[in-house]
């Protein structure tokens, strides 16, 4: 519910809840009763509809403001500045709080940037003749709500801090108790290697993976690792806010994922924003490419920054796939087939005019065309019977007969479902076009589709691959399979860790030295880290861990006997 005010994630300011009585129950969250009248509804209509090209909307700005605007772009511009000066006011104690009604409108246009016109799909008002538990009552007539619930934000809305929960009705943040299904922070808890510097706080953003450190232990060997939580903040408890983790052999999930107590799938996110992640990590993770004017890969030694404009190589990036396919964005495990980023072409005629620039893959869909378009063309087939002239010559379909319209009009369905793809309708050349910023095309938000899909691997283009059949699919091979990572399970640790003992004041027992002593009997490799489960304390835990700073580690290594007095040691049994 803290998501659209930039609550749930990132580096924005973390929520931070007041002492406050007067919390509206889950239930009654809505404008004051005395701010609601026929004279004070947010929308002022003359009639059934506003017609927005011919007058400007009427809108009730706040309590004691109505306004008319012309376009979207002037109240997105006056809503975002009133609602930071208002912030900022209650910040420093100049105002109680803000304006229902600029609340209101912040909260409308955040969902708009974020979905634009798909919004108008996914939050609607639907005419009913019964009153629910998600309807509204509008002049006289009851509405459902077409949306999520956690959607209709109110400024006196009692929202809970992540990934925690509490009963309905519910009127304080103490009420608000860890769901344990979701960490929102992990930080390593094996020393930082050495001349490091932690300084800025670890993410929260969701979807980050971890990419700390493993520690290595042979066969019998003994990590201990000591953990100083003696100045641990007083309210932060062990297994109601945060845990010790220990996962053996794998990366767990990404924050904020959810997984089902059983099976390798999730709860959260969803699969469609799962890839929205992965698309995130093709924009972010780039590697250099060379190409030549020949439209094939080149060692990067035949390009420099000076290519970028040259004639014969250039330089750019494309997202680095490999790298993010091997991060565990998913739940469950995923099969990837092979891919290879796409090339744009434009042709040169001999008069110097230039073509439209189009994906260099269509030469390659065109030659399979051509290909299937004489084998159809020489076949006798009985769509074909009408044709006063013989098409075929050689074995191959003249360009200017019937028969190449007869079949692009009444066989294309055949041939699309055949091969997975429509053909292009002329043969292109296949110029290489030359220009990095257009090849790169980092704008794009989903780098994902931009990628070419094959049945199988190849070395390059040239070879000759064959394009990924959607209709198909069994004849496409794996290239690289992503493992799900529901399936990485912390490991079960002590007795000690499963429940708290209250001690010297505090509610647990790890307000002191912690210390967890880990046996190998086989090589293993560990990642130990402590996670964040309360969204209340994001702050104190980034504070105390985020240094890396609290952790000590030995690894004992037990050897035979040895003869030597200098290394005598004993392997106990």
């Amino acid at each position: 519910a803290m998501e659209p005010f930039g609550l749930n994630y990132g580096s924005g300011n973390v929520c931070r809840f007041v002492d406050a009585v007067d919390y509206l129950s889950l239930t009654k969250g809505r404008l004051p009763s005395e701010l609601v009248s026929s004279s004070s509804r947010l929308l002022e209509e003359s009639s059934n509809y506003l017609d927005y090209e011919d007058k400007p909307l009427t809108i009730r700005f706040a309590s004691e403001d109505v306004r008319k605007y012309e376009s979207y772009s002037g109240l997105k511009s006056d809503v975002m500045t009133e609602f930071r000066s208002e912030l900022e006011q209650v910040n420093q104690g100049l105002r109680a709080r803000i304006d229902p009604h600029v609340f209101d409108l912040q909260v409308a246009v955040h969902l708009i940037e974020r979905h634009g016109q798909r919004l108008e799909d996914m939050a609607f008002f639907k005419r009913t003749n019964e009153a629910s538990a998600t309807s509204v009552e509008l002049n006289m007539r009851i509405y459902d709500f077409g949306a999520p619930l956690h959607w209709c934000e109110c400024r006196d809305l009692l929202r809970c801090p992540n990934a925690t929960t509490a009963n309905e009705g519910s009127t304080a943040l103490s009420d608000c108790v860890s769901t344990k299904k979701e960490v929102l922070q992990r930080i390593s808890l094996l020393p930082a290697p050495e001349g490091s510097n932690f300084t800025l706080t670890p993410s929260t953003l969701e979807g980050t993976v971890d990419e700390s450190e493993i520690l290595k232990l042979g066969t019998f060997d003994v990590g201990i690792i000591t953990i100083n939580q003696t100045l641990l903040p007083n309210n932060l408890t062990y297994g109601d806010h945060y845990q010790i983790s220990v996962y053996e052999g794998c990366k767990p999930c990404p924050l904020r994922y959810q997984c089902e107590s059983r099976g390798d799938s999730c709860l959260r996110p969803s699969s469609d924003r799962q890839f929205e992640i992965l698309n995130q990590c093709l924009k972010e993770h780039r590697k250099p490419v060379c190409f030549g004017s020949d439209g094939l890969e080149k060692d990067k030694s035949h390009c420099s920054e000076n290519d970028k404009l040259g004639r014969d190589y250039i330089l750019f990036t494309e997202p680095d796939i490999e790298f993010c396919l091997s991060r565990q964005y998913f739940c469950s495990e995923h099969e990837w087939n092979y891919r290879s980023f796409r090339r744009l072409c434009q042709d040169t005629d001999e008069n110097g005019g230039k073509s439209s620039v189009y994906d260099c893959i269509d030469v390659l869909k065109w030659q399979e065309y051509s290909k299937w378009r004489d084998s159809v063309c020489c076949s006798g087939i009985p769509e074909l019977r009408g044709v006063v002239t013989n098409p075929c010559s050689s074995k191959v379909c003249a360009e200017d007969s019937e028969a190449v319209g007869i079949i692009r009009e009444s066989l294309i369905g055949v041939f699309e479902a055949e091969f997975g793809f429509k053909p292009p309708t002329r043969q292109p050349l296949g110029q290489y076009l030359m220009n990095a910023s257009a090849q790169e095309d980092i704008a794009n938000g989903s780098p994902l589709e931009l990628f070419y899909e094959w049945q199988s691997r190849f070395d390059g283009e040239a070879d000759g691959g064959t394009l990924h059949n959607k209709f198909k699919p069994e004849q496409s091979s794996a290239w690289t399979t992503s493992v799900g990572c529901c399936r990485c399970q912390r490991h079960p640790l002590p007795a000690y860790f499963d429940w708290n003992i209250p001690l010297s004041g505090f509610p647990d027992d790890k307000h002191q030295p912690v210390q967890l002593a880990i046996t190998a009997i086989d090589d293993v490799e560990l990642t130990v880290a402590v996670e964040l489960l309360h969204g209340a304390y994001y702050s104190e835990f980034g504070d105390y861990f985020g240094g890396r700073d609290k952790t000590l580690l030995r690894v004992h290594t037990p050897s035979r006997f040895d003869s030597s007095y200098k290394k005598a040691t004993w392997l106990s049994m």
